[in-house]
């Protein structure tokens, strides 16, 4: 979501987290000062928090939906200028401050905030909540739920505080400022969500069906190791498999565009190893984030095979033994769904002890 920075939903957390910063910074500012001075910090405080919670609503919408979806939630952001007009330009503030010196707010226009912020996290959950039930892939579910756990504990830390500032329960007592640290925490579990679990979800599709006899035949539960200086012979049976109802995830070091003309692969997903930055890239040192593609992939399709074609690229960036642990992973998950894994070698790259480990759990093809 975020990797792209240029996408909708990455400007939109830039901006939500330039948001928490002003917050942030208008909690500490009114703590040390007083009168005039402090209510104009209260004042900033809550101008941006009128648009801190629409946009936690509208971050989530924007993740998994089509932006032209996303003006549902125009009234919410009505009812934020509406607030931020009443808070700049009437004595509403003033009139609400129970005690000045510590600029807790009360008063019956909190109310009316505190409902707004509740619809704020009721339509960022219900969004989230959607996405987990249609979610298909693992890899999204655990995103969902860290991001579910985000939001629920701002919303429960910031909610409870309203509640108790409108029970009038803060009377001559210093309070942490709850909202501001828990949201800073609301932060932190995005962004791991979101580098934990980078990958976005891979739409698996079919390749229209050839007319023409299946060549080749590779049972489940193996990994299928092809020593060959070119590649051609491990594409061409990945190729004959997704052509004949197999669904396919394909792992490349050449440019996927390059890979689609040449294969005519129209629907078949093609990550792409490199170090450069990208949608459909895989950094070659982030082991772990493809084990868990590959992993997700098999789950959800139907006996799948993947090609990964690469593995000396992938050596070239890390220890052979980390390469080794990674392959022993993938082979589980080959046997416990019984899916295929194509690997084409380039023999004259290894040495022969390090091909022999290779070489001691595939098939030869």
């Amino acid at each position: 979501m975020i990797i792209n920075h240029k996408g909708t939903a990455g400007r939109v957390f830039i901006f939500l987290m330039l948001l928490l910063a002003l917050i942030c910074i208008c909690s500490i500012m009114r703590r040390f000062t007083y009168g005039h001075v402090e209510l104009i910090w209260v004042k900033l405080q809550f101008s941006f928090l009128s648009l801190f919670f629409p946009t936690i609503a509208f971050l989530i919408f924007s993740r998994k939906r089509a932006l032209k979806n996303c003006l549902y939630l125009t009234p919410l952001y009505l009812a934020a200028f509406t607030f931020i007009a009443l808070i700049l330009t009437s004595n509403l503030i003033i009139d609400s401050i129970d005690e000045p010196v510590k600029g807790y707010v009360i008063g019956s226009w909190y109310s009316l905030f505190f409902i707004y912020s509740i619809i704020c996290f009721l339509i960022a959950i219900a969004a989230l909540a959607l996405d987990k039930l249609k979610a298909k892939s693992v890899i999204e579910s655990k995103r969902i739920n860290i991001l579910i756990a985000a939001v629920l504990i701002f919303a429960i830390a910031s909610l409870l505080k309203d509640s108790l500032q409108i029970a009038e329960l803060f009377r001559s007592v210093y309070v942490l400022p709850i909202r501001a640290l828990t949201g800073i925490l609301m932060s932190f579990l995005i962004i791991y969500a979101l580098l934990k679990y980078e990958l976005f979800v891979i739409k698996l599709g079919v390749e229209e069906p050839l007319a023409i006899k299946k060549r080749y035949e590779l049972p489940g539960g193996y990994i299928y190791l092809v020593k060959s200086e070119k590649a051609d012979k491990s594409y061409a049976i990945f190729k004959d498999m997704v052509f004949h109802g197999v669904e396919g995830l394909c792992i490349t070091r050449m440019n996927p565009k390059f890979v689609r003309e040449r294969y005519n692969l129209q629907r078949t997903p093609i990550r792409w190893l490199s170090t450069v930055s990208g949608e459909n890239n895989i950094d070659p040192t982030r082991l772990e984030l493809l084990v868990t593609m590959v992993k997700d992939f098999m789950k959800v399709s139907k006996h799948g095979i993947v090609l990964l074609d690469g593995v000396e690229y992938l050596i070239a960036h890390n220890d052979f033994k980390q390469i080794l642990r990674m392959l022993e992973y993938l082979n589980e998950a080959v046997m416990v769904n019984q899916a295929r894994l194509i690997i084409p070698i380039d023999p004259r790259t290894l040495g022969v002890n390090e091909l022999a480990l290779l070489e001691r759990n595939m098939e030869l093809i």
